[in-house]
């Protein structure tokens, strides 16, 4: 009977192990089963920037997109989505959830905004340069609903 394996040199003479033929199975369907390639959930670009009456003082702003109603396909659910904020202009690009600028999840989202000073030993630490309301998923009224397709967002923070 003529196998689908690749030719490999023989382990033994005779029928292959069942081992060999686990292998050569796994190598024919790990790529119709798509190895974890894809994410199971739709992530669009996101992009936007803060609008406040004046500048932050910080060394780094971090925008965190969280998911309201994760979309969830089997065990697996959607993580949130983070960015960082030029403190010069307001600007951030390229959100990422798994890999590098992916974006976020297609829904509705609570929006953080936290403002990031290093200490002395180059630690990063929150500071409270951002009213503190922005900072709490539950107390943020920043909410939004990202779309397929590119998003751009402005944020309006309350200076402090």
């Amino acid at each position: 009977m003529p196998s689908s394996c690749p030719a490999w040199p023989p382990l033994s003479v005779g029928r292959p192990s069942v081992s060999l033929r686990a292998l050569c199975w796994s190598a024919l369907l790990l790529p119709a089963l798509g190895c974890g390639s894809e994410h199971p959930y739709s992530i669009s670009p996101v992009s936007g920037k803060l609008v406040t009456s004046k500048p932050i003082a910080a060394d780094r702003i971090i925008v965190t997109f969280i998911p309201q109603a994760p979309e969830v396909k089997g065990v697996v659910s959607v993580g949130a989505a983070q960015g960082e904020v030029n403190p010069q202009t307001g600007d951030f690009k390229s959100l990422t959830t798994l890999k590098g600028g992916d974006g976020a999840s297609v829904g509705r989202h609570k929006v953080t905004v936290v403002a990031v000073k290093n200490s002395p030993e180059g630690v990063p630490m929150p500071i409270p340069a951002i009213p503190a309301k922005y900072q709490n998923a539950k107390t943020t009224p920043l909410e939004f609903e990202v779309k397929s397709g590119s998003n751009f967002f402005e944020l309006p923070i309350e200076s402090k």
